[in-house]
């Protein structure tokens, strides 16, 4: 009703207006006010939405039941509004896994990550173990094996129709076949040399460090810094009912941790009724991805 110009007299018909159609009960003046105020709510809650980010956004996994766990939002019965992951199963009662505190679990895993990773013992190995898996990458070794077995496959297609025209079984057919396999072969020949020659620049164990240093000495205090932390090194998060399993980049080490979120275990960060007040946010715009931190395109 408050969006509807009908009350003010105005009518419309495709591209045309028509005043005073309709008797006005609302005075134009009143109804443009009233718009700039409905207008105003919703950029504000709108702005409010995408601003909140769940950090762990598809990197979470439940334990129980392998499915990815959601960040959600909800309101009390109060009005407090609370931030919580839940398992997608959970939610559907098909798994007895408790929803979990969001920046309860959130701080967990920066912790860790610090402790596991960052820690002045162990950080001179993960930066060695870094600058052999960034260079194995820059190394094309996937591209050129993958457009090594497209040239052979694309030989042994054209092997077997040769075959078929030295059995005198030569037709058009086999003719435009033999044609066009030469032509895909050509084309990937040409990948292949270039894949070849192709020269990236290597990455050194002093940049590894220097950069896991830099991480270091973040202040994961600020929110954004754990957005950094943890899309830098944080690769997948397994939640069961008593532990946490962290996978790290870019050495896939798994870190397992007890967590006990201060209830005895891992047993409701949130009302495990939502009560139709949960609003699911399955929110990745804390994505960062760094240049030593290459998203994993495989889910669990």
């Amino acid at each position: 009703m408050l969006r509807n110009e009908k009350y003010t007299g105005i009518a419309r018909y495709k591209e045309y207006v028509f005043d005073n159609i309709v008797p006005a009960i609302i005075a134009n003046d009143v109804f443009k006010e009233v718009q700039s105020e409905l207008d105003r709510h919703k950029h504000k809650n709108k702005a409010k939405l995408v601003d909140y980010k769940f950090l762990l956004s598809e990197k979470l996994y439940c334990g129980e039941c392998g499915s990815l766990i959601h960040g959600h939002t909800g309101t009390s019965h109060t009005g407090k509004a609370y931030h919580y992951y839940k398992c997608k199963n959970a939610v559907k009662h098909q798994c007895d896994a408790k929803p979990i505190k969001k920046d309860e679990l959130e701080d967990f895993v920066v912790k860790s990550a610090m402790e596991y990773i960052l820690s002045p013992d162990i950080v001179g190995q993960a930066a060695q173990r870094m600058v052999e898996y960034f260079n194995l990458l820059s190394n094309n070794g996937n591209e050129i094996r993958i457009l090594e077995d497209m040239e052979k496959e694309f030989e042994r297609k054209l092997g077997n129709c040769l075959n078929a025209v030295a059995n005198g079984m030569a037709n058009k057919s086999i003719a435009d076949m033999i044609t066009s396999l030469e032509e895909d072969k050509a084309k990937v020949e040409e990948s292949l040399l270039k894949a070849k020659n192709k020269k990236r620049k290597q990455i050194t164990i002093d940049q590894c460090y220097q950069f896991l240093i830099s991480l270091a000495f973040l202040d994961i205090g600020k929110e954004r810094n754990k957005e950094i932390l943890i899309n830098s090194l944080v690769k997948k998060v397994y939640l069961y009912k008593d532990k946490i399993n962290i996978v790290f980049y870019p050495t896939n080490d798994v870190e397992d941790r007890a967590f006990d979120d201060g209830n005895g275990g891992n047993d409701g960060g949130a009302p495990s009724d939502d009560s139709g007040n949960s609003t699911h946010n399955d929110n990745n715009s804390g994505s960062l991805t760094t240049s030593f931190c290459p998203p994993d395109k495989k889910s669990a």
